[in-house]
């Protein structure tokens, strides 16, 4: 279960988010109580993941995206 966020939390995944994947297109979706958000997670550095990791994102390898519980 991911940890509770503040939105300085949440503001500093989606600017990690934000480094990658095209700009004009924002790759999120919910669900119930899910976040769904980013992309194009061959190029992401293992550092931003590491960091969205102890952010409380989990990565989907399925989807290809990360998630985060609320």
């Amino acid at each position: 279960m991911s940890k509770l966020s503040t939105y300085a939390d949440y503001a500093e995944a989606f600017t990690i988010f934000s480094k990658y994947g095209k700009q004009d297109h924002a790759s999120i979706a919910v669900e119930h109580d899910i976040i769904y958000a980013g992309h194009d997670l061959e190029n992401m550095s293992n550092e931003d993941i590491d960091r969205l990791d102890d952010l409380g994102w989990e990565m989907d390898n399925d989807l290809e995206c990360f998630y985060h519980f609320v």
